[in-house]
């Protein structure tokens, strides 16, 4: 059964047998994702001069590893609900911190699933790593790939490859490539999210099946893509 759709500008299709492939991806619900702040420990996470403020639901900072913060749980809870994470994800993180956004990322997109993490911060990307691995213990290698990098393009030679991609830091809206970051989520769909300098955060879905003739005027264009 196929039902279509069609106008000059528009084509839509509908298939019962796409069905199947929506309902496994089932996104995870807000108390599934609670149940992960309970079992990723943010202690583990935070140099020793900071540990005692662990459970307290704030910024904390690592100004005695390097210049960053460990995320309030809350704005990440938040961020983690917006991403619509589901198991067996690939998921692209822009800023890999002390590791404790990716430990909860990673365990939100299951066995199945996979994280690749950018940190430009030489310190913080070997405290982050230490405390990943510690974590994780011998599945870190089949679940996370850090990458020691200037991450604000993702990973351009990563084309039609991520379900979501996020950064952990604000990033200004007049330079952000959102462009070249769309790029890189799959042609079937993804979420790019991102907190930046007017302290909001800003997401940006693409949803696929969907056909119109090409803009006119000055962002004009033309057939192929």
């Amino acid at each position: 059964m196929q039902w279509t759709k069609s106008s000059c500008c528009a084509v839509s299709h509908f298939s019962i047998k796409s069905v199947p492939e929506v309902v496994q991806k089932k996104n995870k619900t807000i108390e599934e994702l609670l149940l992960l702040f309970e079992r990723v420990d943010r202690k583990i996470f935070l140099p020793l001069d900071v540990q005692e403020y662990a459970y307290n639901n704030e910024i904390i900072p690592l100004f005695s590893v390097a210049d960053g913060t460990c995320s309030q749980p809350s704005a990440i809870l938040d961020m983690l609900e917006k991403l619509e994470l589901y198991e067996g994800a690939n998921v692209l993180e822009i800023g890999t911190g002390c590791g404790y956004h990716a430990a909860l990322t990673t365990e939100a997109i299951g066995l199945k699933g996979y994280l690749t993490s950018i940190e430009v911060d030489e310190k913080m990307f070997n405290f982050g790593k230490a405390n990943l691995e510690k974590y994780f213990g011998s599945s870190y290698a089949s679940r996370i790939h850090l990458l020691h990098s200037d991450g604000s393009n993702g990973l351009e030679a990563r084309q039609n490859s991520y379900d979501q991609i996020y950064y952990t830091a604000a990033a200004h809206l007049d330079k952000i490539p959102v462009v070249k970051l769309i790029k890189q989520l799959r042609n079937n769909g993804g979420i790019l999210l991102f907190p930046d300098n007017r302290n909001e955060l800003v997401m940006i879905k693409t949803i696929p099946g969907y056909m119109f003739i090409p803009l006119t005027g000055e962002g004009s264009w033309s057939f192929p893509f």
